[in-house]
């Protein structure tokens, strides 16, 4: 059986505390053979992304991860790009400059950076809200290439 976990978040994420050499030591406790880690890269209507994610850092922090657990478990070097369609040009500069072996790719927040777990969605039109959701990730899909 081959055992791997593609969707994990460290402490460089906006959502976790975990350190990475936590994550490592516990993944060969519980078998696993790969892991990726996948901290957030929000993209906001306006900002950087180095705002949201120190990834110089973080592929430090790979790095010796990489080299430590070397014959114990693979380290795949992922991300989860939230929201590219907000803010193109910066996808575009991270894309350019750091290379991923794992992308997610994730729409959490719509145009003007609504974010879609705040909504009451009791009082929203559900079809007009799935339509925008989907247009989305088509222009993701489609302009840029994700």
């Amino acid at each position: 059986m081959f055992l791997f976990d593609y969707h994990t978040h460290t402490g460089f994420s906006c959502d976790s505390e975990e350190s990475l050499e936590r994550m490592c030591e516990k993944a060969i406790q519980l078998g696993l053979r790969e892991l990726a880690i996948t901290d957030h890269a929000d993209f906001l209507t306006h900002g950087v992304f180095e705002d949201e994610i120190d990834l110089e850092k973080r592929q430090t922090a790979m790095q010796t991860a990489q080299q430590k657990y070397a014959g114990q478990l693979v380290i795949r070097n992922g991300i989860e790009l939230g929201q590219p369609q907000a803010n193109p040009k910066e996808y575009r500069r991270l894309m350019e400059n750091y290379s991923f072996d794992f992308i997610i790719g994730s729409i959490h927040n719509l145009e003007k950076d609504l974010e879609l777990d705040r909504l009451d969605y009791a009082s929203v039109d559900l079809e007009e809200l799935y339509g925008r959701f989907f247009g989305c990730r088509d222009y993701t899909g489609e302009r840029l290439r994700f």
